[in-house]
């Protein structure tokens, strides 16, 4: 059986201030100037204490969110241990340490214009280690490119318990 380790609030929030903190250094805008191709950023990081917008996913003790966007037909959140996706009304969840890889079946459609109009959102894959798939939606461009760092850098740390800058 694996051993149980004990994780206050308090290192939690320092844990999610840091993995914050290390993946937006590696984008080159700070949050506030980010762009999409969206009419308007969907995507909400979760900096402090601020409160899920969905009130159908639970939490569990010692997890916190990270970030969440809030499209008009789905929805996702990323918190410290998994992400959430609802999509036409069906909520699904994948945890990091359950994470085999990224898919790219989406990758064309995410950067290719339709009559020079850029995709407003971008679809993202993750596989488990059964080869199911979960698919989540996210703002395009900067949000997009945000959320692949983070969650690689969430599951390289739940996975290894190091951080991929390090």
């Amino acid at each position: 059986m694996g051993k149980i380790i004990r994780i206050n609030m308090q290192e939690i929030q320092l844990f999610r201030q840091e993995i914050l903190t290390k993946t937006l250094s590696l984008v080159d805008e700070p949050y506030e100037k980010w762009r999409t191709f969206n009419n308007k950023i969907n995507t909400t990081l979760f900096l402090n204490d601020e409160s899920i917008s969905n009130l159908s996913i639970e939490l569990k003790e010692n997890e916190l969110p990270l970030l969440e966007c809030k499209l008009h037909n789905s929805y996702v959140l990323v918190s410290t241990h998994r992400v959430f996706s609802i999509l036409d009304s069906k909520l699904d969840e994948i945890s990091f340490k359950d994470v085999d890889r990224f898919g790219n079946e989406f990758e064309k459609e995410n950067i290719t214009p339709t009559n020079d109009i850029r995709p407003q959102i971008n679809k993202i894959i993750l596989y488990n280690s059964d080869g199911k798939k979960f698919i989540f939606r996210i703002d395009s461009l900067y949000p997009a490119y945000f959320v692949k760092l983070l969650i690689h850098n969430l599951i390289n740390y739940r996975k290894n318990g190091v951080f991929s800058w390090k």
